[in-house]
């Protein structure tokens, strides 16, 4: 077996919203040697053994197509965006074990995706309908964490969101493919386990976050329905990008060996180095 490298496709050299225009240009000079790719988020977190672990996936389990690990936000505590988008990847975890929703940092498979749609703004959900289409299954890996930074204020929450279901709804649309999350009935099944009168603030919180993605699918679909191209260039919204706190700073500083702050470059490719070698180290018998 060739050995496995991750290519970062996180929109280096490209405006953000110019993300599937990244990873179609790598996808067209890749390395023909390169079993798998590695879309990471330049606004992410990661660890060394993440990478190692998608790598494992696909070593054990030959029909996953793609894979991807568990987003868990740094947002802090007392605050609406802060704590509804903890509740949203706190039910995009809990919806991903049942049936795999991949994103922030997946690995697919070289040679199953040759190109995304340009017009797509939800790419990890256009991977996902790409792969299954082409007879692979998806596989969800939640021991592989990555940390990301959910939006700070209202309008940001609110804008992320619309942007994310008009995206989903065009994709539906053009393809016939729902992500996981778009199952309604697996939402509210899932949610109302969360509910509870002895936690009556996290209810608050959830009900009202509930409020809050209703509303933004929505608008997302209204989006869609006007103006099928909206959200194919999107504003960055600059308060997801202060990843980095004394939450986390500990985890980080450890798994790199530094004083410095990390960033996801650096841990990327340490990661890479070290599930090369083990693969190489199986490609010989060593």
């Amino acid at each position: 077996m060739a050995i496995t490298r991750s290519a970062k496709t996180a929109s280096a050299g490209y405006p953000l919203s110019r993300k599937v225009a990244a990873i179609n240009t790598y996808l067209s000079e890749r390395h023909p040697d390169v079993d798998a790719v590695c879309l990471c988020s330049a606004d992410l977190l990661v660890t060394r053994e993440v990478v190692e672990r998608l790598v494992q996936c696909f070593l054990i389990n030959r029909d996953v197509g793609m894979c991807g690990g568990r987003p868990e936000p740094t947002n802090g505590h007392g605050t609406f965006p802060g704590e509804a988008t903890r509740f949203l990847w706190h039910m995009h975890h809990r919806v991903a074990v049942e049936a795999p929703k991949l994103g922030e940092l997946i690995m697919v498979r070289a040679g199953i995706v040759k190109r995304l749609p340009q017009e797509s703004a939800v790419d990890e959900a256009s991977l996902e309908q790409m792969v299954c289409q082409a007879g692979y299954r998806l596989a969800y890996v939640p021991e592989a964490v990555v940390h990301n930074h959910g939006p700070e204020t209202v309008r940001d929450f609110f804008r992320q969101r619309r942007r994310i279901a008009a995206g989903h709804y065009w994709l539906r649309d053009v393809s016939g493919y729902s992500v996981s999350t778009m199952n309604v009935g697996r939402l509210v099944r899932l949610t109302l386990g969360e509910l509870s009168l002895s936690h009556p603030r996290r209810t608050l919180y959830a009900l009202g976050t509930i409020g809050a993605e209703v509303l933004s699918r929505g608008l997302g679909w209204i989006d869609f329905r006007t103006n099928r191209n909206k959200h194919t260039i999107w504003k960055v919204s600059e308060t997801t990008k202060s990843v980095m706190t004394e939450e986390v700073r500990a985890l980080y500083m450890q798994d790199l060996g530094t004083e410095d702050d990390p960033v996801s470059d650096s841990a990327v490719d340490l990661a890479v180095g070290s599930a090369s070698k083990k693969l190489a180290e199986r490609a010989t018998g060593t």
